[in-house]
């Protein structure tokens, strides 16, 4: 409204607020948190454009001066009123804070990728934030992953590491941390040989970084059970085996602080050498060959070769013998037999040495 009076050539004129808006007309806070409010009184050259700020429930928001401060769970309605009369609200709900997840509870192991940390599942988790270091690093790394286990694959043989994980839930709210848990990071062993001999398996493994001894386990193929056997050395005996059997084997490196992965399962036929006679056919076509049975064998291998080639050409068969054909005369020729057992080939024969001519 615009009212007026004269005063010699002065007019004076009040012009009243005609509406009042506000920035935004619904608020969602946690307890604790704070919003600004903005009030628009129009029109623009108002001649008082004060508001005044109330709030239907105090208990669960507070304003001053369009500060609006969310106090506990609830509905409040902010309004904004003018000099006169003219409102705008704005409606707010005051929501229970985001509770922090549950602490997963973590565990270490190493395996052929790496040191794996791995934990339960925790209800409500969206993501979670692992944390790791070597004993001589004095920064943690941080690695945020939505599984539920994380491999360290920068991992080396021998250091060890130092691990501890945090749930992230809803609104980015965050666990405590694990306790921290450490372990030495050990590579997986390569088997050197593994081989059948004067009634004993002789197996051979490579040196791995940080281990202080190594375990070897095995059993008859069939068994549901392993033995082990635990060694400071590179070479384990396995005596007592049962001729005519095939048998599993794996090994791992072992500190104090636990194991490193096991190799892959290895088969070894226990089963003896055949004794080989070779010579040229009857009919000077090839060089026969032919060894006696081994019990427990259900196959045979055999190797030959050109002397001073490098590899070996192999022929299977189940029979006892078997003619070389096809040869260079005035040549030497190498030949080797091995048994097999479910695929499992045996120790080889002393290698036969037959001039063709």
């Amino acid at each position: 409204m615009r009212t007026g009076r004269f005063f010699g050539c002065l007019l004076c004129i009040k012009l009243d607020p005609s509406s009042v808006t506000l920035n935004k007309t619904t608020l969602t806070l946690e307890p604790g948190k704070t919003e600004t409010l903005t009030a628009t009184v129009l029109p623009s050259d108002a001649s008082d454009k004060t508001v005044t700020w109330t709030s239907s429930n105090t208990s669960a928001a507070t304003v001053s001066d369009g500060t609006v401060t969310a106090i506990a769970p609830g509905t409040a309605t902010i309004t904004a009123t003018t000099v006169n009369g003219k409102t705008a609200t704005c409606d707010v709900t005051v929501t229970a804070p985001a509770s922090a997840p549950e602490v997963p509870a973590v565990s270490l192991s190493n395996n052929e990728n790496g040191l794996t940390a791995s934990w339960n599942k925790v209800d409500n988790a969206k993501s979670y934030v692992v944390f790791y270091k070597a004993s001589s690093d004095s920064d943690w790394t941080k690695a945020t992953t939505t599984d539920t286990s994380y491999t360290i694959t920068e991992a080396q043989s021998g250091k060890l590491y130092y691990v501890k994980a945090r749930s992230v839930g809803a609104n980015n709210v965050q666990s405590s941390s694990s306790p921290t848990k450490s372990l030495t990071f050990l590579e997986r062993t390569t088997v050197s040989s593994l081989a059948f001999s004067n009634d004993v398996v002789n197996a051979k493994w490579g040196k791995v970084s940080g281990a202080t001894k190594y375990r070897i386990y095995y059993k008859e193929s069939t068994a549901l059970t392993w033995s082990a056997k635990t060694t400071s050395s590179l070479t384990q005996t396995i005596k007592n085996v049962a001729k005519g059997k095939v048998y599993n084997v794996r090994f791992c490196a072992v500190c104090d602080a636990g194991g490193g992965p096991l190799t892959p399962v290895q088969s070894i036929a226990v089963i003896d050498a055949p004794e080989v006679t070779a010579k040229i056919s009857s009919n000077k076509t090839g060089i026969y060959t032919t060894w006696k049975g081994v019990t427990g064998a259900d196959k045979y291998v055999v190797y030959y070769r050109k002397s001073g080639d490098s590899g070996w050409t192999t022929h299977e068969t189940a029979n006892l013998t078997y003619t070389l054909k096809n040869l260079t005369s005035g040549s030497i020729y190498q030949i080797k037999v091995a048994a097999m057992k479910e695929g499992s080939i045996g120790p080889f024969s002393d290698t036969q040495s037959v001039v063709f001519t």
